[in-house]
């Protein structure tokens, strides 16, 4: 299979997570074509298959903007180039794309020390729900080892959601991530997505509101954030939480998670914390409430909890599982069973 790397995340763990992967490639003998300069994008059009690190967040470049120009942003701009012009090459071309992304869980901002061993998601044509990762009733081997590794048991059987609890706590997102891409083609800015959310709540429960912002947005995390201000003003019941503490503490007394895409979610309900969400790119959307009607009942699936966390396991890898090859030979599999090469 001919498969074109294509270098998107020109940061140490990015080019680290890329070395790992073309390692992976090489030990199934697949012929890779790197992708790094501008003149290397129009190859991807020959390839089987493309592999980038990270979502395509990209810029809108206009029309005639000349190579390597340095006109957006404030870390290497000219990447922001590279990547919205291969991005338009893969589009056009309709490539098979494997993304790698962040873990669910124990993906390295969590307190894992050693990087081979956090977690990586590798979904094809697309991120988080909209992904192939070819799991379906997976066995449970591999979620067994995940538990094993880290020292901890949970999901064994579906009586660990949480009995109890007195908040609500909302998870933020970075307004412009491709998180949020859903409500922003639903014509929702992410100000108006979280006001929305808070009257919405208050309309169905009395309980004290907790926002957790994303933990990208450093500069917007006081109490007197544009987003948060207002609502502190408003609603009475409503505060705003440090989201530079452990995300585990965030689950303390904590009855359900309102979201739209957050990774975090995944954690609650490992936590045994229901999610309310309405975005069908949020990876607990099978398996959660998605009205706030529900929020003093929220949905606790208990048929086929285990089964979803067995299937999430063979959605994320190691690095030294990607490196090894492992992980290749899952995604390789499910394309050819799945006959994805067809749509290129």
């Amino acid at each position: 299979m001919k498969i074109a790397v294509c270098e998107t995340k020109r940061t140490s763990r990015g080019l680290y997570l890329q070395e790992c992967f073309v390692k992976g490639l090489m030990l199934h003998q697949e012929e890779v074509c790197d992708v790094s300069d501008y003149p290397d994008i129009p190859s991807v059009h020959s390839q089987d298959i493309c592999y980038h690190t990270c979502s395509m967040n990209y810029t809108v470049i206009p029309e005639g903007t000349p190579d390597y120009v340095r006109s957006y942003g404030k870390y290497r701009p000219q990447d922001s180039v590279f990547r919205s012009k291969l991005f338009k090459e893969l589009n056009h071309h309709e490539k098979p794309v494997i993304i790698a992304e962040q873990g669910y869980l124990f993906h390295g901002k969590s307190e894992q020390k050693d990087e081979d061993d956090y977690y990586v998601s590798l979904g094809v044509g697309g991120i988080k729900r909209e992904a192939h990762y070819f799991n379906k009733n997976s066995p449970p081997d591999r979620w067994k080892s995940l538990q094993e590794k880290v020292g901890e048991r949970r999901w064994c059987h579906p009586s660990l959601w949480r009995e109890d609890g007195s908040h609500i706590l909302i998870f933020g997102q970075n307004p412009s991530g491709v998180g949020t891409a859903n409500m922003r083609k639903e014509g929702l800015s992410y100000e108006e997505w979280l006001r929305n959310t808070v009257k919405e709540i208050v309309r169905h429960t009395d309980r004290p509101i907790l926002y957790r912002p994303h933990p990208t947005r450093k500069r917007r995390v006081g109490r007197s954030s544009a987003y948060t201000t207002p609502l502190i003003r408003d609603y009475p019941q409503f505060s705003q939480v440090s989201p530079f503490k452990p995300l585990s503490s965030a689950f303390d007394g904590c009855w359900c998670v309102v979201a739209s895409a957050s990774n975090a979610s995944v954690e609650a309900i490992y936590h045994g914390v229901p999610v309310i969400t309405s975005d069908p790119m949020s990876m607990v959307y099978d398996i959660s409430s998605h009205d706030l009607s529900e929020i003093e009942y929220p949905k606790m699936l208990e048929e086929n909890i285990c089964q979803w966390f067995y299937d999430l396991a063979y959605a994320q890898w190691t690095h030294e599982e990607i490196r090894s090859g492992q992980a290749w030979s899952h995604i390789k599999e499910g394309i050819i069973n799945e006959n994805l090469l067809s749509i290129s």
